[in-house]
């Protein structure tokens, strides 16, 4: 238990005025000061550490029961206290204590970007899925580069009209026809597009 200001007030006053007539060592009550008899209940045991409660109801002038019950509400003072200053003047400031803080962890921008920007190793932001994708009335190019960020690298093409023409430029070819249908797991080389050149008929 703590002792309260006022409780530590009082035994400082009383320990002063115990001091001022320990010539005797017998100071009485009223030769104390004490203003009450609940401040004489709480002043003597500080004072005197091993008094017992019918000491203390006859030096207090208290009944047996009210001596008994102060030596019981007695602070524990074994317990730190609180850091109190007390003035001339009876006044009692209590340090205030420090805010409490909690550390953050850093976070790292960048992890946090690559987490949702790189989901595969051949960059892009599909998902590296592995599956065959829609990719009709796309450009060569582009269709490529699509299968490639849905993590196959190497995709096929061919001439639809059957001329077996080779696609020199990709981006000048557009895709008519693929293999295998949308949503089946490919791998490296299962993707075949079926090209036509730009302006040629077709059903884009």
């Amino acid at each position: 238990m703590r002792m309260t200001p006022r409780t530590q007030v009082v035994a400082m006053i009383a320990l002063l005025i115990v001091g001022a007539g320990c010539g005797t060592g017998t100071a009485s009550d009223s030769e104390l000061g004490f203003v009450s008899v609940d401040e004489c209940l709480q002043a003597i045991p500080l004072i005197q550490a091993d008094i017992d409660p019918a000491g203390l109801a006859e030096r207090c002038g208290a009944e047996l029961d009210q001596a008994t019950a102060a030596l019981a509400a007695l602070p524990d003072t074994t317990t730190p206290t609180s850091a109190v200053e007390v003035t001339a003047e009876t006044t009692v400031t209590t340090a205030p204590s420090a805010p409490e803080t909690t550390a953050v962890p850093p976070t790292s921008v960048s992890e946090s970007t690559n987490a949702t920007t790189n989901l595969n190793p051949l960059g892009g932001d599909s998902p590296e899925d592995a599956l065959m994708l829609d990719l009709i009335c796309w450009n060569l190019q582009a269709a490529q580069d699509e299968i490639q960020d849905h993590g196959i690298f190497f995709s096929r093409s061919e001439d639809a009209t059957g001329q077996d023409r080779m696609q020199i430029n990709d981006s000048n070819w557009i895709v008519v026809g693929q293999s295998p249908e949308p949503g089946t797991p490919i791998g490296e080389g299962d993707a075949v597009l079926s090209v036509v050149k730009d302006g040629e008929p077709n059903n884009c």
